[in-house]
């Protein structure tokens, strides 16, 4: 069992790092894995630390993507649900209780892509891609995801100088290097395609890309 002074250690460290997590999936994440020290302590060493974090993991899970989350951490919201309802009246906000076990449901029920985007790829080649995401400032655990990341290509106009590039999920930053590399990838092709089959290199077209998990961000080098 973690000492008071480890459990304080660790509230310290969530501190700083509720401010520095960009993304609100994020920070619950921390509050998780601060939590996870709090569950066989009795109720009186863990009430303050509710009363402090519960409202802001609350807020994040306001605006957290139900898609942003795997199997197991689901399970550590659930857990998190679980110690939220045991404790006495007056410690917890019920708004805030709900919002957690909103959270839950919508990531049970969540789909794989929305309409209008699997609409857009019936016609699309699908690849199977590992997704791998590394937060060592927030001190967690790399995450890594199998998704399907589709692509399509249509002819655009004639005029147009290169290629269209479009991007169906969030992109970290505009020069985010996924999609450089999604640039150079189509520029290999383009030259293994002349190559071996003639195609112009006049004739530009639109790529489409999007991975299978609506709100998972094209970043660094998956």
């Amino acid at each position: 069992m973690p000492s008071m002074s480890d459990i304080e250690q660790a509230a310290a460290r969530l501190r700083r790092q509720l401010p520095a997590a960009q993304l609100p999936e994020l920070k619950l994440l921390c509050g998780l894995r601060f939590f996870s020290h709090l569950r066989s302590h009795h109720d009186a060493v863990i009430e303050s630390y509710l009363r402090e974090f519960t409202p802001i993991l609350s807020d994040a899970a306001t605006k957290s993507n139900p898609h942003e989350f795997l199997p197991d951490e689901t399970a550590s919201l659930e857990q998190l649900s679980e110690l939220l309802q045991a404790q006495p009246d007056g410690v917890i906000a019920p708004g805030d209780l709900n919002t957690l076990e909103r959270l839950v449901a919508a990531i049970k029920s969540r789909q794989a892509l929305p309409a209008d985007t699997t609409a857009a790829f019936r016609r699309a080649v699908v690849v199977n891609c590992l997704f791998v995401e590394y937060y060592p400032d927030l001190d967690l655990p790399p995450r890594g995801r199998l998704l399907q990341l589709y692509v399509s290509g249509s002819p655009i106009s004639v005029s147009a100088e290169e290629d269209d590039i479009v991007v169906r999920n969030p992109v970290d930053e505009p020069d985010d290097r996924f999609l450089a590399q999604a640039r150079d990838s189509i520029k290999a092709a383009r030259a293994h395609v002349l190559a071996r089959f003639g195609l112009p290199l006049g004739k530009r077209y639109r790529f489409d890309f999007a991975v299978n998990s609506s709100g998972a961000r094209f970043t660094g080098d998956s």
